[in-house]
């Protein structure tokens, strides 16, 4: 249901707006863990060079997670969802940022460089 929240926000944007952007979006674990947050990310566009299936947040998420060590589960077929412990959601989400600010400057400077 979550997936589906977040691409309706990215439709709605696309077509009000017209603004097309990556969105992640987080609520509560679905089968009701209190102590998990469910993180689903929807790309804009998909990158010819992702390997998460068009979706850099599969790879984005895990590496997120991963840095910060949160606990974090992946029981989706969809691999930009997961859920992390509601105690380093925050920690996670920085984390995350940080990444995609990486991911930003490198595909700017790869575009520059070309």
């Amino acid at each position: 249901a979550l997936l589906r929240l977040a691409l309706f926000l990215q439709d709605a944007l696309r077509t009000v707006k017209r603004i097309e952007r990556p969105l992640v979006v987080v609520g509560p674990s679905p089968d009701g863990d209190k102590g998990l947050a469910l993180v689903v990310g929807v790309t804009g566009k998909p990158q010819a060079d992702d390997t998460g299936g068009g979706n850099h947040f599969a790879h984005s998420f895990r590496r997120a997670a991963e840095q910060i060590s949160a606990r974090f589960r992946h029981d989706s077929f969809e691999a930009s969802v997961l859920q992390v412990a509601s105690r380093d959601l925050g920690e996670f989400m920085e984390a995350l940022s940080d990444i995609d600010a990486e991911r930003v400057a490198r595909e700017r400077n790869q575009a520059a460089a070309q």
